[in-house]
């Protein structure tokens, strides 16, 4: 990619540079104006602008930095991961069956976790503790 100047950046020249394509998509984008836009649920088209939102919740007096949560893609990975196992297995003939986990020691925060239990009880999908403390973490969700 040849140096851009200021008047000749695109937001395609954005996404290009941080790759989001390639750890994003597709919850992640650049819009056409170059900001980073959250799409919490990839069947629906229309993304969330993060320079915005912040804007809004700091009008509504929350300060910097501020964690954002998108339970969605939560959940709509844990969706993804056992319909791909189960496509997998019908598709190979596979006699077993797949049991999802989610390792505790990925990400231990309470919020997560309730959400990986929550969603994950159509698949019974289940905690992965390696330890006295994650076990606690796992049992208390």
């Amino acid at each position: 990619m040849a140096e851009p100047t200021q008047d000749s950046w695109t937001p395609q020249d954005s996404a290009e540079l941080y790759q989001v394509q390639g750890w994003g998509e597709p919850y992640f984008s650049v819009s056409d104006k170059g900001r980073v836009q959250v799409h919490p649920n990839p069947a629906i088209k229309a993304g969330i602008d993060l320079h915005d939102l912040v804007e809004d919740l700091e009008a509504r007096g929350l300060r910097l930095p501020l964690l954002i949560r998108f339970p969605d893609i939560v959940h709509d990975r844990v969706r993804l991961i056992n319909q791909c196992f189960g496509r997998a297995i019908e598709d190979y003939g596979y006699g077993g069956r797949y049991q999802g986990v989610y390792p505790v020691k990925v990400n231990q925060q309470r919020h997560l976790v309730e959400e990986v239990v929550e969603h994950g009880k159509a698949w019974n999908f289940g905690l992965e503790a390696g330890s006295k403390p994650e076990l606690l973490i796992a049992l208390a969700a």
